[in-house]
């Protein structure tokens, strides 16, 4: 992971704020267990954000990761909103 960190990018919506959202994130198995760093985010206008997310999921499926890593309880969760993308 550490040698592709430059394209391992998370690619999601979110209901609250980005600052909000990722808060703890190294609590949280969709986080991967570790703090983030916001690269990039985008305000949504008259636009249904979940199939938004779903159509640039798809678009971006040949780069999927999907990374296995267990939560603070033991339990294994997949994380599946990572991509192997450059950010340009």
């Amino acid at each position: 992971m550490t040698e592709n960190r430059e394209l391992v990018h998370k690619i999601g919506v979110t209901n609250m704020t980005v600052e909000k959202r990722i808060a703890g994130a190294h609590l949280q198995p969709t986080f991967l267990m570790a703090n983030v760093e916001i690269v990039a985010s985008y305000e949504l206008y008259n636009i249904n954000r979940t199939k938004l997310e779903k159509l640039i999921h798809r678009i971006f499926e040949p780069a999927r990761l999907e990374i296995e890593i267990m939560d603070r309880l033991g339990r294994p969760v997949v994380a599946r909103e990572y991509f192997l993308v450059p950010l340009s």
